[in-house]
């Protein structure tokens, strides 16, 4: 049997019997509840936000993975060059990743609300608090730059670019695990 496929149906050498002569009524009730949660727990946690049968959540986090890794990298050509634009251009970013990030964040937190399956694995939780963390550090980065200007961006708001993007790195792996490992969102088909 190939573990990486779900079970829908019991195994052929699984003789089943319930009928109101053998177990009872209660008895063939009580098996088809059992095996039900059986067949149940074999299948992959669903996403709660999809489009089509398509989770939206994957859909929407390549927005503020690019935005906030351009943020990074319009801050490393700052560094090189004095032109104004630069630090403009990663603040845009840093607000573009904020907005998009947050709305990544819904439909992630609609998945992880909606399925107890998913609550249940360690690396869930370890992907929304880097996310939380990683809005947290661009928020701050994006206020500090506005209310500081230029003065700003070099050294601190680069740093902290660099971090953010460590972060994602983080968050990026434990969403794979995710996917790959405990098969969240993928079809059962």
């Amino acid at each position: 049997m190939d573990p990486r496929r779900p079970v829908k149906t019991p195994p052929r050498h699984v003789k089943l019997k319930w009928n109101s002569k053998e177990c009872g009524l209660l008895g063939a009730v009580a098996v088809q509840t059992v095996i039900g949660h059986l067949l149940e727990a074999e299948m992959n946690p669903k996403s709660t936000l999809s489009i089509a049968g398509h989770p939206v959540h994957p859909m929407l986090v390549p927005f503020p993975i690019a935005f906030f890794v351009g943020a990074l990298l319009t801050d490393i050509v700052h560094t090189q060059s004095d032109d104004p634009f630069w630090p403009s251009a990663s603040s845009w970013l840093l607000g573009a990743g904020l907005i998009s990030a947050i709305l990544a964040a819904l439909s992630g937190l609609t998945d992880f609300l909606g399925e107890a399956r998913i609550r249940s694995l360690r690396a869930a939780w370890y992907h929304m608090l880097g996310n939380v963390a990683l809005v947290a550090i661009e928020a701050f980065n994006l206020w500090r730059r506005v209310a500081d200007g230029l003065d700003f961006v070099i050294p601190m708001g680069l740093v902290l670019s660099l971090v953010a993007t460590v972060v994602l790195l983080f968050n990026g792996w434990k969403g794979w695990e995710m996917v790959y490992r405990h098969r969240v969102g993928i079809s059962d088909k």
